[in-house]
Order: C-alpha cells, then structure tokens, then sequence
C-alpha cells in the first residue's frame, strides 16, 4: 500500500464518475455495487430490497476497486472508510438526491413522481453508506498485481445434475431442397 499520486487522485474521481458499478471487499466478504459518486465520495445502498449487503460497518475499512466502463479491466484498488449516512443527518437529502436517478429499474420508481419514494423506501428497509478514499493505494496504472483477486464462490448445498435429463421429442432434420 502507498499514498495516491495526483494523477491517481483524479483518476480515481474521473473513474468513479463515469462508472456506476465498483466492487467492495470488506473482511467477510466481497460484492459489486452500483454507486453513485457524491462529494468525492462513493454512495452506495444496500440491505432490503436493494442489493445484497457485503458486510460495511461503521468507521470500518474496505477496498474499493475501480474499473474501466469499456473494457471492465481494473484499473484502481484504494483504501476507504464507510460511513453510515442517517435518514434524520443533514447528508441524506444531498445523498439521496444523487442515489436516486442512479436507481434503474426500482420497483416503486415507475414514473417521474414515484422517484420520491425512494428514499422513503431506503429510511426504512435499507442502508445508504458513503465510502470515503483514504489516500491509499493498492494498486493503480503501472503497479498492477499479477493477482486476478478471484472471489471464492459462496458455498451452497446446490449441485450439478451429472447426467441429462430425458427430453420429449427428437430434433427436426431440416431436409434439403
């Protein structure tokens, strides 16, 4: 881990900008996050009926890593800090006035006065957190590892079928004419 160059620091804003998915990596586990980049910082939502929660605490340290939005490759890994942000805090309505044209495909977003609803729906069954860069970086432009920080997959009482299953009816030979 080093401190962020300038160029890294703009690259970092300009990344976060212009994505809208990062992946978290906290101690328990790791998941990709739409986000949306508020106040040099990266606003998330999760729990409820958004996306699945990879675990934040409060002050807790996390990796975020950036990629690009044509290619997908990897192109930062830095330190932050997540903070939880409060319905009642004078940062929720800053927050989640940005969050909420980043929400595609809500349930209860519909239409233009349905957007409202939102953060209603974020007060009660889900958390909003913002994600604070430290200044320290993992990896950047020129310093990549050559590990490919695959993910575990999560384990699960689900198996593969190991033989196919019958199936009605034979293909059709297409006859020639």
């Amino acid at each position: 881990m080093r401190p962020a160059t300038p160029l890294e620091n703009a690259l970092l804003a300009e990344v976060a900008s212009k994505s809208d998915l990062v992946w978290v990596e906290t101690e328990e586990r790791q998941s990709a996050l739409w986000h949306v980049w508020v106040d040099e910082q990266i606003a998330v939502v999760v729990g409820g009926s958004e996306q699945p929660d990879p675990a934040l605490r409060e002050q807790g340290p996390v990796v975020v890593t950036l990629r690009s939005k044509d290619k997908g490759h990897r192109l930062l890994r830095v330190m932050a800090t997540s903070h939880r942000v409060f319905p009642e805090s004078p940062q929720w309505e800053t927050v989640t006035a940005a969050l909420t044209p980043g929400r595609l495909n809500a349930t209860t977003a519909t239409a233009a006065d349905d957007d409202s609803r939102l953060p209603d729906r974020w007060a009660t069954s889900s958390t909003v957190w913002l994600l604070t860069p430290t200044g320290e970086v993992q990896e950047g432009p020129g310093d990549y590892s050559a590990n490919d920080h695959r993910a575990v997959p999560t384990p699960t009482p689900a198996t593969t079928v190991t033989h196919h299953p019958y199936h009605f009816g034979r293909a059709t030979k297409k006859r020639r004419r």
